[in-house]
């Protein structure tokens, strides 16, 4: 017989008290420092974060971050005490199921992904009350060559991304914090300027509402020694990529227009984003020569030609008055940013042989592989502050373009910059037949690496490894994606194919599944003002009350405890394009009895603030609920489909119906699949299917750890 219903275990004030609280927890990320070492045109960026637990009970702590498109993440270790972790890569869903099943254990763990190339995940689980951990990650990547100068960006957070994210809630991209400080620390073998700031001994203290900038002048290259994980030494050097004067532009130009790029450009210009590339585009006239043709198009939410720019008999003169002409008839930022519909439009009607995008970044609105797919080639000049490269510049990556971000103020060398890559021919990641040599190019520099049998010094150990590592990313694209996931995963570096985790098996475990905290980057200080007070202001769609000192933005985690509330705010605001929403047209919570066990089941599931109860609702504790959703439940577990079940199983029919309603969610809460696997995990897979069967809506597994 099944264990009777527990009725008892909701409170009704407790029920109200938790509807009513608002997601005032403490923030758990205490301190960020950046550490940069930059020799030889490589540089090696350490991120040291500090988490603390200030909550009483257990927590997981979740950022989601950008980092540059071609970075390579290659380190990540944890410091608890006086105990140093060493985190290993694994396959990313042996990495997912390795930190999952120690989560679910009471042990610390930490997680670190690539949920999009150019953006990055952080997990930090179960963490104690009071515990804390320091997380250092590693990235490596090549300086940026623009015109005589070498450059660097560090991306801290990024602006408001229009469109619909391809992520699960828990693993987006989230914004709303206030700006915190960060120390930053400069070691290089050249003078290094701070854009907008000031080094002192290699050190400054920055915003991180801002990416870090950094200049320096472009000297001659040198080599830079390395090492393969395998014990191979290797030479990599790394030079601006030579740009001959002969090669002419068959070019479209597409230029972002949409809400976004109203906003300033960055701290020390008045003008806004798009401003500055329609001054850039009209400083281009000058650079084109009669063998060249540009079609110019801008987009917001739709797109539309502006016109063309080509020789005639006169010459040179004629071309350039007409780009000039062109240019004075780009018009205002306004709308969403579609920028997947422009580009299909644009590469479907132009004749031009390469693309040039001008934008901000902040659109999810896009197929990256089907637009890869027509075999255009197509760069990204990146434009603002609160820029994210994710999307585009993965776009930039597979067609083999150039992503140039425009740094500093001047946005017409950086223009310069993405024309010249394109006045040169298409080259692709070039391999030696011995298998010895590699050769690549991107952000206008030239990076080739040679095996050698000269012996690496002790000394150069570190910076080595990271060079190895470069040079092992460099590789990836030409292996088969069991070459490159063996590889990824023998070099010990973060891709799409592999993750790096790691456990703390010696401490104590602590009990119960940990509370998901979402950390939130801060908002851009360049953010749209017009947004943010919409956003502030907004409350015809519920409470946004700020969370108190320490807290995080209201406005923004409202995407994270309410996705419905936040879906009607986001297309009131256009950061969504148009079109109805699942979650809109869920049933009202008065409307029970009119639903099958099936539509209950998902009703429950899109109400449940799932990282804040999973503790509680594993030991068939209601009270963390509203106390609608506690009654739908009691409701539900008493139903003949849920108690039949729960009695062939063994299982008390309440917890069986937590568990067919985490597992309704599971696919996109992590928190809900790991209440269904505390519920289910132990039965046999045909077992529980063929419990369950008679609940409708088809089959499902009970989640996995990966």
């Amino acid at each position: 017989m099944p264990k009777p219903i527990q009725a008892a275990t909701i409170d009704p004030l407790a029920s109200f008290l938790e509807s009513r609280r608002g997601d005032r927890w403490p923030v758990p990320l205490v301190s960020t420092a950046v550490d940069v070492d930059i020799v030889g045109g490589i540089v090696v960026v350490a991120t040291r974060r500090v988490f603390r637990n200030d909550e009483n009970r257990c927590i997981e702590a979740v950022l989601t971050f950008p980092v540059p498109v071609h970075a390579t993440l290659f380190g990540l270790e944890a410091r608890i005490g006086e105990r140093l972790l060493v985190a290993s890569a694994r396959r990313r869903d042996e990495a997912r199921e390795d930190y999952e099943a120690a989560v679910t254990a009471g042990r610390t763990a930490v997680l670190h992904e690539e949920v999009l190339r150019g953006l990055h995940m952080l997990s930090v689980g179960s963490l104690a009350p009071g515990a804390a951990i320091a997380v250092t990650a590693r990235w490596v990547s090549t300086l940026a060559f623009v015109g005589g100068e070498a450059q660097l960006r560090i991306p801290m957070t990024a602006g408001e991304v229009y469109g619909r994210t391809p992520l699960p809630e828990t693993d987006d991209l989230l914004t709303g914090c206030g700006p915190a400080i960060a120390e930053l620390v400069v070691r290089s073998d050249r003078p290094v300027t701070l854009v907008g700031g000031t080094l002192v001994d290699g050190r400054a203290r920055v915003r991180t509402d801002a990416p870090i900038d950094l200049a320096m002048s472009a000297v001659a290259p040198h080599a830079v020694a390395g090492i393969t994980a395998e014990g191979r030494t290797i030479a990599m050097m790394v030079s601006p990529v030579a740009r001959p004067a002969a090669g002419a532009l068959d070019l479209a130009i597409l230029v972002d227009r949409s809400g976004s790029m109203d906003s300033r450009e960055n701290c020390a210009e008045e003008q806004s984003k798009h401003q500055a590339a329609v001054a850039a585009l009209a400083q281009l006239a000058p650079r084109l020569n009669p063998p060249d043709r540009v079609d110019l198009w801008e987009f917001d939410t739709a797109v539309g030609h502006v016109g063309e720019a080509r020789a005639t008999e006169v010459g040179a003169a004629t071309l350039r008055d007409q780009l000039r002409g062109l240019v004075g008839r780009l018009g205002e930022p306004r709308g969403g940013t579609e920028i997947g519909v422009a580009l299909s439009r644009v590469i479907g009607q132009t004749a031009a042989r390469d693309l040039l995008v001008v934008t901000d970044g902040l659109s999810h609105a896009l197929d990256v592989q089907a637009l890869a797919s027509h075999g255009k080639r197509i760069s990204v000049l990146l434009v603002g502050e609160d820029s994210l490269e994710a999307s585009v510049g993965h776009l930039a990556a597979l067609t083999g373009g150039d992503l140039v971000v425009a740094s500093g103020s001047d946005m017409a060398a950086s223009l310069d910059a993405a024309l010249g890559g394109l006045r040169l021919p298409f080259s692709a990641t070039e391999a030696g037949d011995d298998g010895r040599r590699l050769r690549a190019t991107r952000r206008g520099a030239e990076i080739v690496v040679r095996e050698t049998d000269a012996p690496l010094p002790s000394a150069a150990y570190p910076f080595a490894r990271a060079a190895g590592a470069l040079a092992a990313a460099l590789r990836l694209p030409l292996l088969s994606a069991d070459q490159a996931a063996a590889l990824a995963e023998s070099e010990g570096i973060v891709t799409h194919l592999t993750s790096l985790v790691l456990v703390d098996e010696a401490a104590e475990a602590v009990e119960g599944l940990p509370a998901l905290r979402k950390v939130a980057l801060p908002t851009a200080r360049m953010a749209d003002r017009s947004v943010v007070s919409a956003m502030s202001n907004a409350g015809r769609f519920g409470s946004f009350a700020g969370p108190g000192a320490g807290g995080h933005d209201r406005a923004r985690l409202e995407r994270l405890r309410h996705p419905t509330r936040s879906r009607k705010l986001r297309a009131f605001l256009d950061l969504d394009p148009a079109g109805p929403s699942s979650s809109s047209a869920l049933p009202r919570p008065s409307e029970p009895a009119a639903l099958s066990p099936a539509e209950e089941i998902r009703s429950l599931a899109a109400r449940i603030d799932w990282s804040g109860v999973s503790d509680r609702l594993v030991r068939g504790d209601l009270s963390g609920l509203p106390a609608e959703a506690a009654k739908a439940l009691l409701r539900l577990a008493a139903r003949d489909s849920i108690v039949a079940p729960a009695s062939r199983l063994g299982l008390d029919p309440l917890l069986v119906a937590i568990g067919c309603v985490a597992r309704e969610a599971a696919d996109s809460d992590r928190s809900a699949a790991r209440v269904a696997r505390f519920v289910f995990g132990g039965i046999e897979p045909g077992t529980l299917t063929q419990a369950l069967s008679g609940l409708g809506g088809g089959p499902r597994s009970v989640p996995s750890t990966a």
